[in-house]
């Protein structure tokens, strides 16, 4: 939505305002202001008359919508600040609406793909220091995700907004901890990841690009993913199982015969067609522990190779020097006439 110019405006008509007048409405204008992505920004107070309006765009539609900014948020990586607007309030030019075509997609699973690393690296490509165009972030890409995925996303996306509401802080300390905020964010991003089945070098160079970056739109520390001494290359969602994590612990990664049973079982309806919505979302967790066991195995047989090769070089140089020091006696010793 944007207003005539002064010229063209009747003398002393208002336009947008922080307190309400004869006629205004609810509206979001600028994302200025201290605001996480759980919240939104400053409610303002519009006048939405015709005389004063030059294009109305979609921004006098008034719909349930994901709002997300024109312009960067930041020189850095984490450029979008996407915010869900539940109260059909009007927007202006600086904001765009992200919306539904026919009701399919949840709000809360097109705030978790805007606010994902994929997106924001997208917008981080293409905007640079400009603003983003509707055709461009409408040329992102999204993955093809059935109805199960889409909720699952959206359930998990809810999750961390919910808990981010009821953070813990200096004058709430019954709240949610920092650290459990970071493994919810973790775990939605993962889920989106999974979604785009990235190869797994891929997905470690996209997310190694935000390390060292506070994410923005978030009340607690987020600067990276993988530890900085992590050097292989492992999906976020095998990486976060608990069987790849047991591995980094030192313990051992392979599940147990019951849960190896089991995930037989899954799959052997999965092939069948007889597999429930509760046992498919069973399947998908068990899926990410067999991937996160075969990726600590892999990493462990990878690291042990290294290690067999340092060895032998190890070997190989003390035998040299020894052989060098034999060479260096004989040429000393004096010879028997």
């Amino acid at each position: 939505m944007e207003y005539q110019g002064t010229k063209s405006r009747r003398k002393n008509s208002k336009t947008v305002e922080d307190k309400p007048f004869p006629g205004s409405v609810e509206g979001f204008d600028i994302l200025r202001g201290n605001w996480f992505l759980h919240e939104h920004p400053r409610i303002r107070h519009f006048n939405v008359d015709d005389s004063v309006i030059r294009r109305p765009g979609s921004g006098l539609d008034r719909v349930l919508q994901v709002l997300v900014n024109h312009s960067p948020v930041g020189r850095g990586k984490w450029r979008l600040k996407p915010f869900i607007d539940r109260g059909r309030r009007v927007f202006a030019s600086s904001l765009m609406s992200v919306r539904p075509l026919s009701g399919e997609f949840p709000l809360h699973y097109i705030w978790a793909l805007l606010a994902s690393p994929v997106a924001q690296f997208y917008a981080y490509c293409f905007m640079l220091k400009r603003n983003i165009h509707k055709g461009i972030l409408g040329a992102m890409p999204i993955p093809n995700s059935c109805e199960r995925e889409v909720l699952r996303i959206s359930r998990k996306a809810k999750e961390y907004l919910d808990a981010a509401r009821s953070r813990r802080t200096l004058f709430e300390q019954r709240g949610v901890q920092p650290s459990h905020l970071n493994a919810l964010l973790q775990s939605l991003d993962s889920e989106i990841l999974r979604l785009y089945d990235l190869p797994a070098h891929a997905e470690r160079l996209l997310l190694d690009q935000f390390a060292g970056e506070q994410r923005s739109g978030v009340p607690v520390g987020f600067t990276q993913y993988y530890p900085t001494d992590f050097q292989a290359d492992v999906p976020l969602y095998a990486y976060l199982s608990e069987s790849f994590q047991r591995a980094l612990r030192s313990e051992p990664p392979e599940l147990t015969d019951g849960q190896e049973r089991r995930y037989d079982e899954l799959v052997a309806r999965l092939d069948s067609g007889s597999l429930t919505y509760v046992e498919a979302e069973e399947l998908h967790w068990f899926q990410a522990e067999v991937d996160g066991r075969d990726y600590a195995l892999q990493s462990a047989q990878r690291r042990g190779a290294r290690e067999s090769r340092a060895s032998r070089r190890s070997v190989d140089a003390q035998l040299k020097r020894l052989d060098d020091r034999l060479a260096s006696a004989m040429l000393r010793e004096p010879r028997n006439s």
